[in-house]
């Protein structure tokens, strides 16, 4: 294995929490066009596409993944 580790990155749709929906009106997160980068399974990078991908180091390459 490389130093870098096994680097995932998938561009989505994706939908996530930033707070518990429970107590927090505004606690949902869709973003259309996002990009999640993972490293040895954990989430390193999460947002809106293009500034993760600025922003990310590794993200240099991404799979995007279309509903069917």
């Amino acid at each position: 294995m490389s130093a870098a580790g096994n680097v995932t990155a998938v561009r989505g749709h994706a939908v996530s929490f930033k707070d518990d929906p429970f107590h927090s009106d505004d606690a949902l997160v869709d973003i259309a066009d996002a990009l999640v980068v993972s490293e040895d399974g954990v989430i390193t990078a999460f947002g809106p596409y293009d500034e993760t991908r600025r922003t990310s180091r590794r993200a240099s390459r991404s799979r995007t993944c279309r509903a069917r």
